[in-house]
């Protein structure tokens, strides 16, 4: 199937990378999904915005599974200093703010959140549920994890968890936003909180390994061990289905031809 996607836009391409690796994600495979964004996601187009937020989205993603990424905030951040002030889209403002805090860049962060504050003050009616309502708290919020103050984080993201639809984006991409502001919740001890939103993630999506554990650690915090036992059953259940050969197999089914999952990249797709 990937290989139908050689003829499209760089942001096209990307971005259908993109959702392979959340697949992988949810598999539990990240040094697979680590390797797509190496490889398909991160490269290609490294000055365009969408390839951008790709790449911050699928960072972000796998730092909350617990991967270390090594250097790859600071080689993102590289092209973000001329966005401070684009604010075109509330979604993609919040997405370039969270690539310089978590690279480092405490002086872009200062200069965008002035910028984007500036920018709610001036949004017209129609806007401001975007722009006011949730893009400011959000950005201090975002900022706020990035520096692992995670119970202002949980706080100010919270504010701004109810209006998250008005900022553009898709579900599954704005759906970073509600991983932050969860993991923040948790590393607050904010555990009530947590397990309904874990609860309604499980109902919507209920195969995923890593969220039938995040339960399961939060039952055990709560004393709930019964629940605890079965959330970890479930959890180890699928992680060995997917393990099975006619899982890998159908994965694989989704890759170019080589039998690898990252097949060479088209040099002409590459940015110099």
């Amino acid at each position: 199937m990937s290989d139908s996607w050689a003829d499209c836009n760089s942001f096209m391409y990307t971005h259908n990378w993109w959702h392979l690796a959340l697949f992988l994600i949810d598999l539990d495979r990240n040094d697979e999904a680590m390797a797509l964004f190496d490889s398909r996601v991160w490269g290609v187009c490294k000055e365009f915005s969408e390839d951008q937020i790709n790449a911050v989205s699928l960072l972000a993603r796998l730092e909350l599974r617990g991967v270390d990424v090594g250097d790859r905030w600071a080689d993102v951040a590289t092209y973000l200093d001329g966005r401070l002030h684009d604010h075109f889209v509330p979604f993609v403002d919040l997405q370039y703010l969270y690539a310089l805090a978590r690279a480092g860049k405490q002086s872009a962060v200062t200069e965008m959140l002035a910028s984007l504050e500036d920018r709610a003050e001036q949004a017209k009616p129609f806007e401001r549920e975007a722009w006011a309502d949730c893009a400011v708290p959000a950005a201090h919020g975002l900022a706020a994890h990035a520096r692992g103050d995670h119970a202002e984080a949980a706080r100010l993201l919270g504010q701004a968890m109810p209006h998250l639809r008005p900022i553009g984006g898709s579900i599954a991409q704005r759906a970073l936003f509600g991983a932050i502001h969860l993991d923040a919740l948790i590393r607050s001890g904010w555990n009530d909180a947590a397990v309904k939103i874990l609860q309604a993630d499980e109902r919507e999506r209920p195969t995923v390994p890593s969220t039938k554990r995040a339960l399961a650690d939060l039952y055990r915090k709560l004393g709930r061990a019964e629940q605890a036992m079965t959330a970890d059953y479930q959890a180890e259940q699928l992680a060995r289905q997917y393990a099975s050969p006619v899982v890998q197999r159908a994965a694989k089914d989704l890759t170019p031809a080589t039998g690898s999952l990252v097949a060479p990249l088209d040099p002409s797709l590459r940015s110099g």
